[in-house]
Protein backbone atom coordinates (compact mmCIF):
# COMPACT_ATOMS: atom_id res chain seq x y z
CA UNK A 1 0.00 0.00 0.00
CA UNK A 2 2.77 2.63 0.60
CA UNK A 3 4.27 1.88 -2.66
CA UNK A 4 0.95 2.30 -4.44
CA UNK A 5 0.49 5.70 -2.66
CA UNK A 6 4.32 7.02 -3.01
CA UNK A 7 4.47 7.21 0.43
CA UNK A 8 6.58 5.40 3.59
CA UNK A 9 5.59 2.64 5.28
CA UNK A 10 5.25 4.60 8.70
CA UNK A 11 3.07 7.45 6.96
CA UNK A 12 1.32 4.99 5.41
CA UNK A 13 0.32 3.39 8.83
CA UNK A 14 -0.22 6.45 10.11
CA UNK A 15 -2.88 7.72 7.71
CA UNK A 16 -4.64 4.28 7.78
CA UNK A 17 -5.10 4.15 11.32
CA UNK A 18 -6.71 7.67 10.79
CA UNK A 19 -8.83 6.36 8.68
CA UNK A 20 -9.59 3.79 10.48
CA UNK A 21 -10.34 5.43 13.84
CA UNK A 22 -12.40 7.84 12.17
CA UNK A 23 -14.39 4.57 10.34
CA UNK A 24 -14.03 6.03 7.14
CA UNK A 25 -12.32 2.66 6.40
CA UNK A 26 -12.76 -1.03 7.88
CA UNK A 27 -9.53 -2.45 8.25
CA UNK A 28 -6.78 -4.94 10.06
CA UNK A 29 -3.30 -4.77 9.52
CA UNK A 30 -1.35 -7.54 10.44
CA UNK A 31 2.50 -5.93 11.20
CA UNK A 32 4.31 -9.02 11.17
CA UNK A 33 3.26 -9.92 7.91
CA UNK A 34 2.63 -6.13 6.57
CA UNK A 35 -0.76 -6.95 5.28
CA UNK A 36 -3.71 -4.79 5.58
CA UNK A 37 -7.02 -6.59 5.27
CA UNK A 38 -9.95 -4.11 4.25
CA UNK A 39 -13.16 -6.66 4.73
CA UNK A 40 -16.23 -5.16 6.98
CA UNK A 41 -16.84 -7.49 9.64
CA UNK A 42 -20.59 -7.57 9.27
CA UNK A 43 -23.21 -7.56 12.36
CA UNK A 44 -24.14 -10.72 14.34
CA UNK A 45 -27.83 -10.45 13.66
CA UNK A 46 -26.71 -9.88 9.46
CA UNK A 47 -24.32 -12.88 9.35
CA UNK A 48 -27.70 -15.17 10.96
CA UNK A 49 -29.93 -13.42 8.49
CA UNK A 50 -27.83 -14.36 5.90
CA UNK A 51 -27.08 -17.76 7.38
CA UNK A 52 -30.88 -18.45 7.94
CA UNK A 53 -31.12 -17.29 4.25
CA UNK A 54 -28.78 -20.12 2.59
CA UNK A 55 -30.36 -22.55 4.69
CA UNK A 56 -33.55 -22.12 4.09
CA UNK A 57 -32.46 -21.84 -0.03
CA UNK A 58 -30.65 -25.24 0.37
CA UNK A 59 -33.57 -26.54 1.87
CA UNK A 60 -35.82 -25.67 -0.84
CA UNK A 61 -33.61 -27.34 -3.35
CA UNK A 62 -33.44 -30.31 -1.22
CA UNK A 63 -36.95 -30.66 -1.34
CA UNK A 64 -37.19 -29.80 -5.28
CA UNK A 65 -34.53 -32.43 -5.66
CA UNK A 66 -36.50 -35.20 -3.79
CA UNK A 67 -39.46 -34.23 -5.80
CA UNK A 68 -37.72 -34.74 -8.88
CA UNK A 69 -36.34 -38.19 -8.01
CA UNK A 70 -40.04 -39.48 -6.31
CA UNK A 71 -42.05 -38.37 -9.75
Amino acid sequence: MAQLLGLSESAAEESLNSMVVDKTVAAKIDRLDGIVDFRHEKDPNEMLNEWSHNISDLLGLVMKTTHLVLS
